[in-house]
């Protein structure tokens, strides 16, 4: 489930092959949907401008793990899908002007930085030094921050220049 940044509408998944809905969250009436989405994604995000909607695939099979655009207007899918490292995403989030998706990958130990524009991986994943939890971009957009799963522990690294990393302990 992900809400939009004023808080008036609700995207939620019905059923077991996800027909995604847009709701609004005053009358509690289905405004847009259901587009079928085939999967439960993990995690959803809605850009700042409330444009788009991110849902991250956990995804077995030939397709692999990967992040799809909805347009939360028409609440179809825009502009294909770009690949993710390896899952479960147990979170997505997009940078405050949304050219940039974020993306944690559990297994991979890694976030995947996504060209929202094209819907491509740019470069490949950020390795984080252990499993990718929660994932959040400062206001600014200058840095990006994950929880490790595992660790008390947040790495963050710089959203113009993410090849090194910092960790920071928590605990």
């Amino acid at each position: 489930m992900a809400l939009s940044r004023d808080g008036s509408r609700a995207y939620a998944c019905r059923g077991d092959q996800c027909d995604l809905l847009a709701i609004d969250t005053a009358t509690g009436r289905t405004v847009a949907g259901p587009l079928r989405l085939g999967y439960d994604p993990e995690s959803m995000a809605v850009s700042a401008d409330g444009s788009r909607l991110y849902a991250a695939f956990f995804a077995s099979g030939e397709a692999g793990d990967l992040l799809l655009a909805v347009d939360t207007r028409t609440l179809k899918a825009v502009g294909g899908h770009a690949p993710l490292g390896s899952g479960p995403h147990l979170n997505v989030a997009v940078s405050p002007d949304g050219r940039r998706v974020y993306v944690g990958n559990y297994v991979g130990e890694s976030v995947s930085v996504i060209d929202s524009q094209g819907m491509r991986l740019v470069g490949t994943p950020v390795p984080v030094g252990g499993p990718a939890g929660g994932v959040a971009v400062s206001p600014d957009g200058r840095r990006v921050y994950v929880t490790l799963a595992l660790e008390p522990t947040i790495a963050t690294f710089r959203a113009d220049s993410p090849g090194t990393v910092s960790l920071i302990p928590v605990g």
